[in-house]
């Protein structure tokens, strides 16, 4: 639980290393033949925002709930899907702010998707 953990928590930080091409999209897509872990870099040491009793913490808590309130989120996908069907059209009004840095992993990942044909 602790290595899974530390795998996730270094992968998604700005501190990991990105794989080049398609604006580091790749993070997002689970191999062929392997799992969601298996190009998820560990990390030689933890970066300094995450302390090791930080990190017992989080391991200490997702062994006693489990990770199934967090996939339950995608379990569920298609109704969230049904519940924001009547967004599909909405507008974004002034004001609105969208941040992202230059090492978020979602953002680059969206404009990846946008010139795939669909």
């Amino acid at each position: 639980m602790r290595a899974t953990l530390a795998k996730i928590l270094y992968a998604a930080s700005g501190d990991a290393p990105r794989p080049s091409g398609a604006g580091g999209a790749e993070v997002a897509m689970v191999p062929r033949g392997g799992g969601f872990l298996t190009r998820v870099p560990v990390p030689d040491t933890l970066p300094a925002w995450l302390s090791e009793a930080d990190l017992d913490f989080y391991a200490g808590e997702f062994a006693r709930t489990g990770f199934r309130g967090g996939l339950s989120w995608y379990r569920n996908i298609d109704r969230s899907w049904e519940l924001l069907a009547p967004f599909v059209q909405a507008k974004v009004t002034v004001p609105a702010l969208y941040m992202a840095g230059d090492r978020d992993l979602v953002w680059p990942f969206a404009t990846w998707t946008r010139r795939l044909p669909i």
